[in-house]
């Protein structure tokens, strides 16, 4: 292992297309694109409460270097400690279909070699999520056909098998869509991403809670079929939250052919047919205008902690990205100039006091 001191978040290199989770008040951040040459497969441990970082990689050990893949937690029923962080797929020189588990109580990597006959494809830019004893993968740009995924494919996390399942609905293949789980009923939301030729419009769920394994089938809903002029987009991120009020989902980031994303934009789930619409005062909302983050490819990992009054807050650690399209500050003040740059990888947090302050912010909050 590679054995470091902590470290300022000032001084964590920012990155494009990497992947974080949130465990036992810790965020891992795992591979990416840095410094717009490099891919890395280091696993970054970022501690929320006093701001710094250590780098936890296992030389010569673990998935190689790679961006816009997947990672998820495990989460084991006896402790903590025995939980996991899942890695698949993504993207290097060429396609990857691995399957790599990091085990929170050893510190080390192991692959998981599928068992039986089939086999996912190797793609990137997919979704994926854990539901019960299975890792859960859909879309991606598959690299054997060359073409936006519309499978859903699961991987039993025991047996080591793949299967690929038939949706009640076919949905549109994509990549770069963003995608977030209920774990209460297992409804999993995706949101966006790109086709073979243009943005994809649709918002969907897949549910997981009707996943019949031994006849190879799961229901699917298109829950709005053309999405509004601003919704639409690719590499976002998107968050369930949950209030006295219901539950909403939050969208940040992305870009679209012609512009990047700077808004947050929500839909209450109790009441989908009234559609997305734009957040000017959640805590999300001004990601891309007060903190140095890029709107593109960027990291959002949710987490709970509690307040000093025993209150629950629902905390954002927002990381990396890049400006895809758009100068921000021709897109801020001048929205109808369009003008093409270089992307720039940002970095979330310049200093300790920008984080602290961002990553303080309410679950209870207005539209």
């Amino acid at each position: 292992m590679l054995l470091t001191s902590s470290l300022p978040l000032g001084q964590l290199t920012s990155r494009v297309g990497h992947s974080g989770i949130f465990h036992n008040d810790k965020v891992y951040l795992f591979g990416g694109f840095v410094n717009s040459e490099l891919l890395v497969n280091d696993l970054i441990q970022v501690d929320v409460s006093s701001q710094k970082w250590e780098n936890k990689t296992i030389h010569n050990r673990g998935p190689s270097a790679r961006n816009f893949h997947s990672s998820c937690l495990v989460k084991r029923k006896s402790n903590d400690c025995s939980d996991e962080m899942v890695i698949f797929g993504g993207k290097s020189n060429g396609f990857h279909n691995d399957v790599w588990s990091y085990r929170f109580d050893t510190f080390e990597w192991g692959l998981l070699e599928p068992s039986g006959d089939e086999i996912i494809t190797p793609r990137y830019g997919q979704s994926a999520t854990i539901y019960g004893d299975y890792l859960v993968v859909f879309g991606g740009y598959d690299d054997n056909n060359s073409f936006p995924s519309n499978e859903l494919f699961i991987f039993n996390l025991k047996s080591r098998e793949w299967k690929l399942m038939e949706l009640s609905i076919e949905l549109m293949g994509r990549y770069y869509h963003a995608s977030v789980l209920d774990e209460e009923t297992g409804d999993w939301y995706i949101l966006g991403g790109k086709s073979a030729t243009d943005l994809v419009k649709d918002f969907v769920k897949i549910k997981l809670s009707t996943l019949d394994v031994k006849e190879g089938t799961c229901q699917s809903e298109v829950l709005i079929s053309e999405l509004d002029g601003f919704a639409p987009r690719f590499g976002h991120s998107l968050v369930l939250e949950k209030s006295e009020n219901g539950k909403r989902l939050y969208s940040i980031g992305g870009c679209n052919d012609r512009i990047d994303h700077l808004d947050c934009i929500y839909i209450d789930l109790i009441n989908i047919k009234n559609g997305w619409d734009v957040s000017h005062t959640h805590s999300l909302s001004q990601t891309f205008t007060s903190q140095d983050v890029g709107p593109v490819f960027h990291t959002t990992v949710p987490f709970q902690a509690t307040n000093e009054d025993d209150s629950i807050a629902m905390n954002y650690f927002v990381f990396g990205g890049t400006y895809h399209k758009i100068d921000k500050k021709k897109q801020v003040n001048e929205p109808t100039e369009i003008t093409i740059i270089e992307p720039v990888i940002l970095r979330v947090c310049h200093n300790v006091e920008v984080i602290s302050t961002f990553l303080k912010k309410k679950f209870s909050s207005t539209i």
